[in-house]
Order: structure tokens, then sequence, then C-alpha cells
């Protein structure tokens, strides 16, 4: 294995065990994010482990961030959305994680379009989000599939990188 496979086994092993764990305890949230409003608000958890959605968002997003030498850095906003993770207590906190949040998805989806010229991705994800959104208040998690969406979309270019080259 290489540099670029080991970032890519980490960042997928992180996110990939993260989100299992987080279903297995509390089920299908309705974004990633709240993940951190459960693990805080978990008082059988001793001590409390919600910095673990900071860690979670950081050795997801930095290995994949490094694998990146054209255009695909912009994708470390997601640090900023683990270091704001008490988006429910502070309505500043919450706009950064918020708008990092969006500004990742959407400068991500524009590097595959334009950078990795993998349009139909680009696609697809934009498709797939409008349904999300017009289907919001009938689908609590709308948030949550939004976000694997994303993942995936991201996660084929890694995936590009690390073994095609």
């Amino acid at each position: 294995m290489d540099y670029y496979q080991i970032l890519f086994v980490i960042s997928n092993l992180v996110f990939i065990s993260y989100n299992y764990i987080i279903y297995k305890r509390y089920g299908l949230l309705e974004s990633i994010s709240t993940s951190y409003c459960s693990l805080l608000n978990d008082k059988k958890l001793t001590p409390n482990y919600s910095f673990l959605f900071c860690l979670f968002c950081w050795f997801y997003a930095i290995p994949a961030t490094m694998m990146a030498s054209d255009g695909f850095m912009f994708f470390s906003f997601i640090t900023f959305v683990g270091v704001a993770s008490a988006f429910r207590e502070n309505e500043f906190i919450a706009k950064i994680h918020q708008y990092s949040a969006i500004t990742a998805v959407v400068l991500s989806q524009l590097s595959i379009l334009f950078i990795y010229q993998m349009w139909y991705i680009s696609v697809v994800f934009c498709i797939f989000a409008g349904i999300m959104f017009l289907l919001k208040n009938k689908i609590t998690t709308w948030m949550y599939w939004l976000e694997m969406a994303a993942y995936f979309s991201i996660d084929i270019i890694i995936f590009k990188i690390a073994f095609i080259h």
C-alpha cells in the first residue's frame, strides 16, 4: 500500500466506524452533526465523549485533504464543522457550523465538476439533494441522507486518487 491508499483507508475507517457506533447506540439520527448532541446528553457515558465528533471530523477530513493536491483542499472546511460542534448551544457557533458544512459540500462538488471532470457525480448528487430537500417535511433524516450522498460522491474521487491515480 502506498501513502494515498493508507490515507484512503484511514479516512473511510474513521467515517464508517464512527457512524456505525453512533447508529448502534442511538439509531438513525437527523444528521451526523446531531451525534454530538447525543453524545453530550448521554448520561450513561462517563466521562463525556462529545469531543469524539470533533475528532471524527478531523480524522475524516485531514487524510482526504492530504490526498488532494489539486483543488480538493477546501474539503478541510469539514474541520470547522467539527470545531463548531456545539451548534445548538449558541447562534454564532450554529452559523459557523452550518456555513462550514455548506461550503465544504458545495466546494467539493465544484471540485468534482471542474478539477476531476466527473460532472455526472455532481449531477447525481444535486438531483438527490433536490429530492431530499423537497421531501424534508416527510423524511426526518433527510439531512443525514444528504450527508451520506456527499460522503459517497467525495469518496469516489478519493478512491480514484488513491488507487487509480
